[in-house]
């Protein structure tokens, strides 16, 4: 199972211009300052096509030429070594589990489909959850190259990854990880046939969070054991239950498939009852997520587990989740399978910003099908307003041509031969 991760923000420019240094890409994208994630062209190329129609027109949004504004300088991403990527095994079975208190329902991803939405829309969501405060889309699951992407794209935040609360997680192609969306547990598991091992937390070796300390880490570590097994974490979540993908596998008549969640936070290492089953820490009933003390006994059901936790513990979970580590300024706009123009980044606050080939805009796309200003970008709180500035060839968002849309993270625009993942960055 995977830990949360980052993004970069971008380096600050200044008023520097941008430079037109976009080149063509082979197979994949770099890694970059600017969190510009390696994406497998052979994956993503025809992401345009294979996409939902999540994204539509906005109902009463006028085609009246968006008016002028200041220009907000934003420098492409440099272009840096790409990290290597994992090929996707031949067997590759994505899915989700709907956890409830009455039971579990077993969701399989269409791993032909790149983008995979959940929320309270019935109709229009690939995997409904009845809940009532959330968006009609709230989270979207991104298959990005060898890793997924972890988006909430709702109009307010309702996404918690493993116990700690994040707009964004980037995970491993075998991960498993538990999304809390409201009041309602799903459990995702990248590849069910093939259990990831038990890491010590993927923040570690993390490339896109700049402000993650990576050397010298406080010492910590949580030992959960019984009689028979045990399992250690220095940063890692744990499942508990009688499910196969558990990472701690408990034998019970009562246990459940999926019982209970522990986790690292910020301040301290923390227990997760995942269903109204009984969970008892010290004897004593938990409802609600509650800290764990170095010695407690926890009970799931009939079956007793000691844990024992270093005394350092709290300066590691300091280090692994550090408070700006969830905090978004910009939104990232990546390029995928073979667009000829570079990755870039947009602030989600400020102005708006123009992108075309001509030198005057303020992100300068290498696409000779693109208008000199072809379209136009405006941050709104979690999501953008994009502007067809009368262009030749249009813009489209999920395969749809529009001439003004408001576009969310999970989103991709299509410019000229340019396609762009949207993206927290």
């Amino acid at each position: 199972m995977e830990n949360g991760t980052q993004l970069p923000k971008p380096p600050s420019t200044g008023d520097k211009k941008p430079e037109n240094a976009a080149t063509a890409l082979d197979a994949e994208v770099t890694n970059s300052d600017s969190g510009i994630m390696p994406i497998d062209e052979g994956t993503m190329r025809e992401a345009p096509d294979g996409v939902g129609e999540k994204t539509t027109v906005d109902a009463g949004l006028e085609d009246t030429e968006p008016d002028k504004i200041d220009k907000l300088p934003t420098t492409p991403a440099p272009a840096t070594e790409a990290r290597p990527l994992k090929p996707r095994p031949k067997d590759f079975e994505p899915c989700v589990y709907d956890v409830s208190p009455s039971g579990f329902r077993r969701i399989a991803i269409n791993v032909d489909q790149h983008v995979t939405t959940i929320g309270n829309d019935r109709e229009n969501t690939d995997i409904h959850i009845d809940e009532p405060n959330i968006s009609q889309t709230q989270v979207v699951i991104v298959s990005i190259g060898d890793q997924w992407l972890i988006m909430d794209c709702g109009s307010n935040d309702h996404l918690r990854v493993n116990g700690v609360a994040t707009r964004q997680f980037v995970a491993e192609q075998n991960a498993r990880c538990v999304l809390t969306i409201g009041q309602s547990l799903l459990v995702f598991c990248g590849n069910e046939a093939e259990k990831s091992p038990h890491p010590e937390t993927a923040m570690l070796n993390d490339l896109y969070t700049s402000g993650l300390v990576h050397e010298d880490l406080a010492v910590g570590e949580l030992t959960l054991k019984n009689e028979q097994e045990q399992v250690v974490s220095k940063g890692a979540p744990i499942i508990l239950g009688n499910h196969e993908i558990c990472d701690y596998f408990l034998l019970g008549s009562n246990v459940q498939p999926f019982h209970a969640l522990i986790y690292w936070d910020r301040d301290g290492i923390y227990l997760d009852p995942l269903n109204n089953k009984g969970v008892l820490l010290s004897n004593q009933p938990v409802n609600d997520s509650s800290p764990v003390e170095n010695g407690t006994t926890i009970t799931i059901a009939d079956v007793k587990v000691g844990a024992r936790i270093t005394p350092n513990h709290k300066d590691r979970c300091a280090q692994l989740y550090p408070a700006e580590s969830l905090a978004f300024d910009y939104f990232g706009f990546t390029a995928i399978g073979d667009t000829p123009s570079e990755s870039f980044t947009v602030s989600m606050v400020g102005q708006g910003v123009t992108l075309g080939r001509g030198n005057t805009c303020d992100i300068i796309l290498a696409d000779s099908f693109s208008s000199r200003e072809h379209a136009q970008v405006i941050p709104s709180g979690k999501s953008l307003t994009l502007f067809d500035t009368y262009s030749s060839n249009g813009v489209f968002v999920n395969g749809e041509r529009v001439r003004k849309s408001r576009v969310h993270v999970g989103d991709i625009i299509e410019i000229g031969h340019s396609h762009f993942l949207v993206h927290y960055a």
